[in-house]
């Protein structure tokens, strides 16, 4: 019998599966014994179930075509396991679509790759941080007094930051986009109705595996 190897690309996709399953569990852990889930985490649970089913979709029809070739090995093709769809609407109309929203992420980085695929900075805000105290201790229990001090400073600034970005682009809608498997994101994903409350705009959570290697046909299809 002849060996097969895995492509290094295939190799990251089933990380990213597991990731996005690992997100899961981890919300299933949260909400044990009773897994009840309020309005927020629903959405962020349904979004990761979407994802991993498409993942899980792609690999499967993949081990199953290679199976009935008559082939002995179960050769990857091309990689397979896509974490996301690419989106068939042209650029123009993506770029079209989305100048009217804000988006929100986490950190910087996160930013510069929107700007990649084509989002305009001034529609890119990120927060830099936890949005509460609570959220500051989530991420960090020892956390000092003086640097809880910084945090609130950081998190007035930050939503002025945001009202003044809104009086500048005039946005028609919110998005927070989270990247599924970090614990930052998640504790971001949880403030979406305060996001609505504070502007009065549609706010909502959209969940990808990951920024790094996400093109734009990818992040239409997670957006629209």
């Amino acid at each position: 019998m002849t060996s097969t190897k895995l492509t290094s690309e295939h190799v990251k996709k089933v990380n990213d599966l597991l990731n996005v399953a690992l997100g899961m569990k981890d919300i299933l852990r949260q909400t044990s014994p009773n897994h009840i889930l309020d309005a927020i985490t629903e959405k962020h649970y349904v979004d990761l179930v979407k994802i991993l089913e498409r993942a899980t979709e792609t690999l499967y029809e993949g081990v199953i075509a290679t199976r009935k070739s008559g082939s002995v090995d179960l050769t990857i093709q091309n990689g397979v396991v896509p974490p996301l769809p690419e989106s068939s609407i042209p650029f123009d109309e993506f770029q079209k679509r989305t100048e009217n929203v804000l988006f929100v992420v986490s950190s910087a980085s996160n930013k510069n790759l929107l700007k990649k695929i084509g989002i305009p900075p001034s529609n890119i805000i990120e927060t830099g941080g936890p949005l509460t105290l609570d959220d500051a201790d989530k991420l960090r229990p020892d956390l000092p007094e003086q640097a809880r001090t910084g945090i609130t400073k950081h998190i007035e600034a930050f939503w002025q930051q945001v009202s003044k970005r809104i009086s500048q682009v005039t946005p028609s809608q919110i998005l927070l986009v989270l990247e599924a498997t970090q614990e930052t994101d998640k504790l971001l994903g949880l403030h979406a109705e305060d996001f609505k409350a504070r502007f009065t705009l549609n706010t909502s959570v959209k969940n990808v595996p990951g920024l790094k290697d996400i093109n734009w046909k990818q992040f239409c299809s997670v957006l629209f």
